[in-house]
């Protein structure tokens, strides 16, 4: 397991959070706050390292780049989350939201005015502007961690496996030799 960890020295405490949680499709949950005497004896307890975890390369892709493979419908996407949640990321609002009394009042305006806007293209849910502002703190506060990397292998009709063998060669539904194949009589 991966943890993410952001420390605010002045309060003495820091967020942490499962970073693999990142290729899963559940929503990314709000990172847990401790304090550093918490953390010290999380990490003597379980016998934690540190080590260097890697993002999606697409993460530090530019525009243009995602544009040249293909991913502009990500960029439209990404922008469109981004902008929902955009008023509400601040340093300020981060902070008030991770260490604070939270963003309650804030997130409920926010689905008001973004309601009255454009009642068709709004979130309706708190839970979406949540979960949306909890990946973008997690994975790294950039509008590029609101990318839709579920989408990475869709429509790529290609069978992932480590190493091919005659165990696990994709077919039809017919079978190797397409005897489960449906006939019409």
């Amino acid at each position: 397991t991966c943890w993410f960890c952001l420390a605010n020295p002045p309060l003495k405490k820091a967020v942490i959070a499962e970073v693999n949680q990142f290729h899963s499709r559940d929503n990314i949950s709000k990172p847990v706050v401790m304090r550093f005497d918490q953390i010290t004896q999380l990490i003597n307890k379980q016998g934690m390292k540190t080590q260097p975890y890697s993002y999606p390369a697409e993460m530090s892709f530019s525009d243009d780049e995602l544009t040249r493979q293909k991913r502009s419908k990500w960029l439209s996407k990404r922008d469109a989350k981004f902008n929902r949640i955009y008023p509400i990321s601040s340093e300020s609002y981060i902070n008030q939201y991770l260490y604070g009394d939270g963003l309650a009042e804030e997130v409920i305006e926010l689905m008001k005015e973004q309601l009255e806007a454009a009642p068709d293209s709004a979130w309706r849910s708190r839970g979406a502007y949540y979960n949306a502002l909890n990946r973008y703190i997690v994975f790294g506060s950039t509008p590029n961690a609101l990318l839709p990397f579920g989408l990475k292998q869709c429509g790529s009709n290609y069978l992932h496996i480590e190493e091919p063998g005659e165990d696990n060669v994709k077919r039809d539904r017919g079978g190797a030799c397409n005897r489960k194949r449906r006939r019409k009589k």
